[in-house]
């Protein structure tokens, strides 16, 4: 039997790499100087596509969704994949490369496959096989249309990705062919990557006691607050905390409601947020982070 595998961004990348070498080769026959021609910012993915055997569109997104994911937030995608071919040639199914991280894929009965696996079967086996920066995405195909959607976890880049539906050969011993071709699909995460530090610090200097909280970029809440200062850098002064642990790291209470009056008003109870208070000692501060408090300062603080 003979099988066809179409990886179209293999062929693309090798179609650029044969380019600039025979551009190499031609700026070495003249002997002249070299010339610095401006590369061309990339072109963005196309939303369409189309091969001898099927056109493809985006028909909705990328979108971001509330899902039940990490963090509560997805984004999803929506194709429309259309046989061109005679009946007989029309695919069962179509295929499709998306970034790692599937959550799910629409309608019920679809598989998708972990990086680097690729997809099983006689007739497109390998599809997605070695690409470990993508998942293999498998749709049944009705009457010549498939239309799915697929909803990655996390906030993702639109990047270039494929679609692609085998083809029967009016010859049954010839086996299937594979045809592909580049759309818009999901990558990277617009937050942090795998690549990327996935946290950060920032210190406060209160009164020369200076505390670093270490976040995390993604969420943005305090994974740790760290005394950095014993005595304050401005007055020699012992730095204090109520909640200091014998490590150096303040440990957070939890705040409920606060009390909020301007002047003789009092507007009554309310829940804090994020932001700087003052706990009523000019020598005391007090950061509250999403309803939690960390005290410190160069007297006993309450």
């Amino acid at each position: 039997m003979r099988k066809g595998r179409a990886f179209l961004s293999l062929a693309i990348a090798t179609a650029v790499l044969l380019a600039g070498a025979a551009a190499m080769a031609d700026g070495k026959k003249g002997g002249g100087a070299a010339t610095n021609v401006p590369t061309p910012a990339p072109s963005p993915p196309p939303t369409s596509c189309s091969t001898g055997f099927f056109d493809a569109r985006v028909s909705s997104g990328p979108t971001f969704v509330p899902c039940d994911a990490p963090g509560g937030l997805c984004t999803a995608i929506e194709y429309e994949v259309t046989s061109i071919a005679p009946p007989r040639k029309r695919p069962t199914h179509v295929l499709a490369l998306e970034g790692v991280g599937v959550w799910n894929v629409e309608p019920i009965g679809s598989q998708w496959y972990a990086p680097c696996e690729g997809t099983p079967g006689d007739d497109d086996a390998g599809f997605g096989r070695n690409a470990c920066h993508q998942q293999a995405i498998k749709v049944n195909s009705k009457s010549g249309v498939a239309r799915f959607k697929v909803i990655l976890a996390g906030l993702r880049l639109p990047g270039p990705t494929s679609i692609a539906a085998p083809s029967c050969d009016d010859d049954p011993r010839h086996g299937h062919d594979v045809s592909a071709c580049t759309i818009l699909g999901l990558g990277l995460e617009s937050g942090p990557s795998p690549y990327q530090a996935t946290q950060g610090t920032e210190k406060v200097n209160f009164k020369g006691c200076v505390v670093e909280f270490t976040r995390d970029s993604l969420t943005g809440d305090v994974v740790k607050a760290q005394l950095l200062t014993p005595t304050s850098i401005e007055t020699g002064e012992a730095c204090q905390s109520p909640t200091l642990n014998d490590d150096g790291f303040i440990d957070p209470r939890h705040v409920g409601e606060i009390q909020v009056t301007v002047g003789e008003v009092n507007l009554g109870t309310g829940k804090f947020g994020d932001g700087y208070i003052a706990t009523g000692r000019e020598s005391c501060t007090t950061r509250v982070i999403g309803g939690r408090v960390y005290t410190w300062g160069t007297q006993p603080c309450p």
